[in-house]
Formats: structure tokens, C-alpha cells, sequence
């Protein structure tokens, strides 16, 4: 994962949000972005990472824990799905039984 990069160049940066360098300036003079001191245009990965709404805490994960944590995430997905659908299906049998009992109750 690109969380092992410490420095991520302009044109990096160009390809990885897809903006034009116009967006790009903007950013640094309103404060957001902060070019590195560094020759050439280089911006802190960091800094990158905050802007795209990454937590400091998401960065200490290794690429194996990212994979593993990604797979969780899928699987638990299609359990709640799973779910949903066996409550979907389990309401629609009761509200179908509630219906047979009140014509059963009329009729008797």
C-alpha cells in the first residue's frame, strides 16, 4: 500500500487525485497543503493521507493487516446482507400468517 511512501511527487499527486495543477496551488495557498522544503515539488504522504480523510491510526497498519481488514469488511458485508434478507423473508411469511389467522377469525 502507498502508505509506505513518506514523500509523494507533484506529478504523482496530479495522477493520483486526478486534478490539474491549478487545483493543486490552490490547496497549498489556502493552508491544506504544504509543499516539502525539499528541491524539486514534493509534498509530505502524510499530509496527502489527512487531506483524503485517513486517520493517523490507519497509517500504523501493515499492507497484510489493509488485505486482511479488507477481506473482513467484504465477508461481513454479505452476512449483513444475508441478514437482511432472511428478516425481509421472515416478516413478509409472518405478516402473511397474521393475514390467514384474521380471515381465519372472521370466518369462525
Amino acid at each position: 500500500m502507498e502508505n509506505d511512501k513518506t514523500v509523494i511527487s507533484l506529478k504523482e499527486l496530479l495522477a493520483r487525485w486526478n486534478v490539474s495543477r491549478g487545483s493543486i496551488t490552490k490547496m497549498e495557498h489556502a493552508g491544506g497543503l504544504k509543499r516539502l522544503k525539499i528541491p524539486g515539488i514534493y509534498y509530505s504522504m502524510k499530509n496527502v493521507l489527512e487531506i483524503e480523510g485517513f486517520d493517523e491510526k490507519d497509517l500504523t497498519h501493515s499492507p497484510f493487516e489493509w488485505r486482511r481488514m479488507t477481506r473482513e469488511l467484504e465477508q461481513t458485508k454479505e452476512e449483513l446482507h444475508q441478514y437482511k434478507s432472511f428478516f425481509r423473508q421472515l416478516t413478509a411469511n409472518i405478516a402473511e400468517l397474521n393475514y390467514k389467522y384474521s380471515q381465519d377469525a372472521k370466518k369462525g
